[in-house]
């Protein structure tokens, strides 16, 4: 974009608003370990307090067991999709910063090039900022936003390519998880004389597996 200092002396604003913004993971890292952290502990919480609870009825607690074996099996799998997933966007971004540096690198080299006269003395300022507003007018919004698209369309394609090949993907899979989190939550409601502390963890499992269903649903791709 270009402003006016004063008659005859356009001023070409920064480049930098165009530069292509890196995802900060501190947050995320944090919430994936601790979910990670979370369903491995629940899932062994769940399964120690099971095999205690000798009186319980086995059609509570065979989905238990079912379900503190699948916590801690999808603890890994969720912290390996996630790091794929990182890994894949982080390439993208990468990608998308040195394409950004090598368009300004030609265009300083140019801007360099327009800075001097055929006699190679360097012009006035006034020159120069005439020359680099005439070299950014080149550069379209049009190619700009085109570069956007892309930009996003790769990082889109990348995070595509993380979730389509994942196990927790597959409609079988999430039917499966849907169908145990529903019997070990109507199980917890039909034996309310088994032992309190493994009818709150079964019915918190229900809840988180449940959860996990629905969050594969919706990443699912249409």
């Amino acid at each position: 974009m270009v402003s006016m200092l004063g008659p005859g002396q356009p001023v070409v604003d920064s480049d930098e608003d165009d530069r292509p913004i890196l995802t900060d993971w501190a947050l995320r890292d944090v919430g994936a370990w601790t979910k990670l952290v979370v369903s491995v502990a629940l899932g062994v919480a769940l399964g120690a307090v099971n095999l205690t609870a000798v009186g319980a009825p086995g059609m509570l607690r065979i989905p238990a067991f079912l379900a503190a074996l699948i916590l801690c099996a999808q603890g890994p799998v969720d912290i390996g999709e996630y790091q794929r997933e990182k890994e894949a966007t982080m390439v993208a971004e990468r990608a998308a910063l040195k394409e950004w540096e090598d368009r300004q690198e030609v265009l300083q080299s140019r801007l360099t090039v327009l800075g001097k006269d055929e006699s190679g003395v360097v012009q006035p300022l006034q020159h120069r900022l005439a020359a680099k507003s005439a070299v950014e007018a080149t550069d379209s919004k049009t190619e700009a936003e085109t570069r956007s698209l892309h930009e996003q369309a790769k990082k889109q394609e990348a995070e595509a390519r993380v979730r389509a090949g994942a196990v927790a993907d597959s409609r079988g899979g999430l039917l499966t998880v849907a169908i145990l989190a529903i019997w070990l939550g109507l199980a917890t409601l039909n034996y309310p004389a088994s032992p309190p502390l493994l009818l709150w963890l079964s019915l918190v499992a229900s809840f988180l597996l449940f959860v996990s269903v629905w969050g594969g649903l919706q990443k699912r791709p249409a």
